[in-house]
């Protein structure tokens, strides 16, 4: 076998086989020592390949203070992570965010522009287990909702998905921000030296963790059977996810109408109020005057009958 002989090897087993010899251990002995060679040929010539650059998939989602990003070290989301990679360059500037890792034979590249700016001193990320890097920026003009990641209008890149588990933990929150932005509509304007709301000193920490216990239960549950059925799956949940986002506005845009409707309506109502308020009050005033005027009179009639 080490030699190659393989039709050698056959006969011999052959005749060991019907003479009642068992070569079991000793084929398997001489397997594991072919394949040993075999391994350290490829890796020869696996080193002699020039180094494969990768865009790797990526999830995002947003809480009303950061954004959050999941870096996963494979072409495609649903495809098996490289594992044992290091980051070469990490750089994350107000509106940008750049990556470089590699594990050796292959590099992953990430390079993409923000739809908005982000604090960079307020922003960390960290490589996670199962080949993953997870960022939780801090953004700049928080509380606030984003309309999408990326600061370009093009067709979403192939390899950038949705992050639905922690985007579902921070829907109610940005769903209030729309209400809220919403209501400001028929408000005064506020002065625009008015503060930012502030932000408490651990929520930072607080979502932080939150982004790391569901990083472990994603990964603990991704078993072999699972990724064999998420691709099959993700499409069914992107379009479920898309109409379920497209009835969100709908309903939201309604409700919108709706409450400016009560608010013109809750106007026509006071102005009618504030009308009749002072119809009543001037005839009040006017029966009033009149029995001062004549109340005085009719008691002196009185006092001179008696």
């Amino acid at each position: 076998m080490r030699k190659g002989y393989w039709q050698c090897a056959k006969e011999i087993i052959s005749i060991a086989q019907r003479s009642g010899s068992d070569v079991r251990n000793i084929f398997d002995l001489e397997s594991r020592q072919v394949m040993k060679e075999i391994a350290a040929l490829k890796a020869v010539v696996d080193s002699s390949l020039p180094i494969a650059s990768i865009t790797p998939a990526f999830q995002w989602a947003q809480s009303p203070n950061e954004v959050f990003i999941n870096v996963k070290f494979a072409h495609k989301i649903d495809a098996p992570a490289t594992l044992n990679v290091e980051s070469k360059n990490v750089t994350v500037i107000d509106g940008s965010l750049y990556l470089s890792a590699t594990d050796g034979r292959k590099n992953f590249v990430l390079d993409i522009e923000l739809l908005r700016d982000i604090r960079p001193d307020e922003s960390t990320w960290s490589m996670a287990s199962v080949g993953r890097m997870v960022f939780t920026l801090r953004k700049d003009d928080a509380p606030s909702k984003w309309t999408r990641l990326l600061k370009s209008k093009d067709k979403k890149p192939s390899n950038m998905h949705s992050w639905w588990e922690l985007a579902d933990k921070y829907r109610e929150e940005l769903d209030k921000l729309d209400e809220d932005e919403a209501d400001d509509e028929w408000d005064e304007p506020k002065k625009k030296s008015a503060k930012k709301k502030p932000v408490e000193a651990d929520s930072n920490l607080t979502e932080t963790n939150t982004v790391t216990e569901m990083l472990y239960t994603e990964e603990k549950r991704e078993t072999e059977e699972e990724r064999e059925k998420k691709e099959k799956k993700l499409k069914i949940q992107e379009d479920l996810q898309s109409k379920l986002r497209e009835l969100d506005e709908d309903i939201r845009a309604r409700k919108r109408e709706i409450e400016k409707r009560m608010r013109e309506e809750k106007r026509a109502l006071d102005a009618e109020k504030k009308a009749k308020k002072t119809e009543l009050e001037d005839e009040a005033a006017r029966v009033q005057a009149e029995i001062d005027g004549v109340l005085p009179t009719e008691v002196t009639q009185v006092n001179n009958e008696l």
